[in-house]
């Protein structure tokens, strides 16, 4: 063979290391959109010292395996378009979790967070036709209350009006940020166009006009465009729209 074709074949990467670069990407995928969901669920705790001073009375664990099951479980349906079966094992791990621990004891909680993970065992089920506008409310409403108010009211045994009204910010985010994961289509896209202009509002109303509103308002910008260039950057939206996601309620709830 002459030694030039002999280096242009060598130079072509070959099927096998491309499936390994995409494998790689997939779980990294999965890897950065799990801890954004917990940084996010768990942001509270995490910048307010009174949270953790509290978590040695009551069982804080159990919560954590709920909240990685269940954060698992999501990534794995937004990369397969909520297609991907082993997202029910996850599921089932996380009701396990807080049904053998002492979070059973707590009704109202314990009812909260199933109701969370059947709705996410109903969502790939298309007899329920959910995957719709309707079905990104309940989701976006079910992410925001779920698991953030149990960490709240398990941590303290009351939950606040302030604590309810500022939710109001994670809810609206949620249902901006996952509109194109939950619709990725023209649909969607419409859509996109309202709940980023009702998350800006919400924003600007609740959070001020300062300079964490704008910074908010910049960052989600970059899910709501890459919507349109789906064809070189597709791979890239769910990682993106989460960090997005993270970063805004970071800002947010400093």
């Amino acid at each position: 063979m002459p030694r030039s074709q002999s280096a242009t074949t060598n130079s072509i990467p070959s099927r096998s290391s491309r499936h390994l670069s995409a494998n790689q990407h997939h779980w990294l995928t999965i890897i950065i959109m799990v801890l954004c969901l917990n940084v996010i669920w768990w942001q509270q705790p995490i910048f307010y010292e009174h949270f953790l001073a509290q978590a040695q009375h009551w069982d804080v664990w159990p919560l954590v395996g709920y909240s990685f099951s269940a954060s698992v479980a999501i990534a794995l349906m937004i990369r397969s378009n909520f297609t991907h079966r082993a997202s029910y094992f996850f599921l089932v791990l996380s009701m396990l979790v807080i049904a053998n621990s002492q979070i059973r004891t707590r009704f109202e909680i314990l009812l909260l967070l199933l109701l969370f993970i059947f709705f996410l065992f109903m969502i790939p089920q298309k007899i329920f036709q959910i995957k719709n506008g309707l079905g990104l409310l309940v989701f976006s409403v079910l992410a925001t209350y779920a698991i953030p108010v149990s960490i709240y009211f398990l941590a303290n045994n009351f939950l606040t009006q302030l604590f309810l009204h500022q939710s109001w910010m994670m809810l609206f985010a949620f249902l901006y940020f996952f509109t194109p994961l939950f619709l990725p289509n023209a649909r969607g896209r419409l859509l996109s166009l309202a709940t980023i202009l009702l998350f800006w509002l919400v924003v600007l109303v609740i959070h001020g006009v300062n300079l964490g509103s704008f910074l908010a308002i910049f960052i989600s910008l970059a899910p709501f465009l890459l919507q349109f260039s789906k064809r070189y950057f597709k791979r890239w939206e769910p990682m993106c729209a989460l960090i997005c996601l993270m970063l805004v309620i970071c800002l947010l709830y400093q």
